[in-house]
Order: C-alpha cells, then sequence, then structure tokens
C-alpha cells in the first residue's frame, strides 16, 4: 500500500460517511492507519465503482518547484502549515505523505475545493483541515503556522500586496513562495512577479531574509521571519 492509496482511501471513506453507501462499519470506523492492504484497496474499488475522481490521487512525480518546496521543508520540519491555494493538491498531498505528524491548514476561495479536501479529512486524516478563505482578509491570530506556502497562487491575486503582508503575518518562521518567471497565456495570471517586486513586497511586510531560486520557468523564494 502506498501513501497515495491511503489517500484514496480516506477520501472514499468521506464521500460515504457524507453521502451514505454500502460498505461495512469495519471500514469506515477503524483508524485509517490500522486498514489493511486488502481494506485499503476495497475502498479504493469501491470509489471507482461509483465513479469518483479517483485519478486524482494517482501517484506521479513531483513538479520541479514543488520538490524544491519539499527540499527546503525538510531542512525546517515545520509542525505547522498554511497551505495557500491548495487547489487539486499538487503540493499538499505529498506534504502529508512527506510530513505525517505536521498540522496542516487549507485555504482556498473555491467551494468545492474545500469540499474535496474536506471529504479526505472525514475519511480520517484528521489533521488536515480545510477552510474556505481569502488570504487577504483572514484575521487568524499573528503567528500562527511555522510555514505558510503559497505555490503559484500570487500571481492570480489582485490584492497581491495584501495577500503577502498577510501570509507574512500569519507565519512564525518562513513563507514558501513560486511564481511563473515570464509571460504565459494562462488569462488567470493577472500579475508577473519578478524577484525585485517580491522582495520590494516580502521586506515592506515584515520579512527579514530572503533567498530566490530559479527553477524549470518558476521564481522560488523562501522569506524569512527572524
Amino acid at each position: 500500500m502506498t501513501e497515495f492509496q491511503q489517500l484514496s482511501a480516506a477520501y472514499v471513506r468521506g464521500y460515504v460517511i457524507k453521502n451514505g453507501g454500502d460498505l461495512s462499519r469495519g471500514l469506515i470506523d477503524a483508524p485509517l492507519e490500522q486498514l489493511s492492504d486488502d481494506q485499503i484497496n476495497k475502498l479504493i474499488d469501491y470509489g471507482n465503482r461509483m465513479g469518483l475522481k479517483m485519478y486524482r490521487f494517482k501517484e506521479k512525480d513531483d513538479l520541479p518547484r514543488v520538490k524544491m518546496a519539499m527540499g527546503f521543508l525538510k531542512a525546517v520540519y515545520p509542525e505547522s502549515l498554511l497551505d495557500v491555494g491548495s487547489g487539486r493538491g499538487v503540493f499538499l498531498f505529498p506534504f502529508l505523505i512527506d510530513f505525517p505528524y505536521a498540522e496542516v491548514t487549507a485555504l482556498d476561495i473555491l467551494p468545492h475545493r474545500i469540499d474535496f479536501l474536506n471529504t479526505i479529512r472525514r475519511g480520517g486524516i484528521e489533521r488536515l483541515d480545510a477552510l474556505q478563505e481569502n488570504i487577504c482578509t483572514w484575521n487568524a491570530p499573528d503567528s500562527s503556522f511555522d510555514v505558510v506556502t503559497m505555490l503559484e497562487v500570487l500571481e492570480h491575486i489582485p490584492e497581491v500586496e495584501q495577500a503577502v503582508a498577510n501570509a507574512v503575518r500569519l507565519a512564525r518562521r518562513y513563507v514558501v513562495v513560486s511564481v511563473p518567471s515570464k509571460p504565459d497565456n494562462n488569462p488567470e495570471h493577472i500579475h508577473l512577479l519578478t524577484k525585485n517586486k517580491l522582495a520590494a513586497m516580502f521586506t515592506e511586510a515584515g520579512a527579514k531574509k530572503l533567498n530566490f531560486n530559479g527553477v524549470n520557468g518558476h521564481l522560488f523564494m523562501t522569506a524569512a521571519k527572524e
């Protein structure tokens, strides 16, 4: 059994808990980590028969910017993470797998994304919490999270300065960012954020030390609070 299969099983269980189904109580009620490989496979088979979008959990090579983010995070090992704009879980799922004891909060403005992630939580990944909130205005307490990640997010946000300021406020140790480094044809990308622009915004927001790298058409940045 792979960790991605365990996430798949959690999604199926969460769906059945919310919507009903004919799975046995043993498959639903047992702690996720105690399920056998055969039970995990039964849950995945059930999800496929129900027409659930199980392809979301297909194991694949991480994108270069995700690998870079994971490499940095393994060096600082956060106990808590806020992932802004979690989307389909391209970064979130590898993080959940590689950091099995970290408390994770996923933020997204799209309700169907939050419903999807909370279905996984309901199915047994209880350290994952997904909230429909706007990073520009979310008023959680200062320094609530060890690390805030914003991978392929800032280029979408009209009030980008507010998003940066709030991310820095919410982080206790680091903010991790990736953005496209050159123009593209995506109509949802409303900013091209250069190194100088990012440096100015994060310095204004109170970040103390910035580090930049390029990776496969993207700009990768870590911002330390101290």
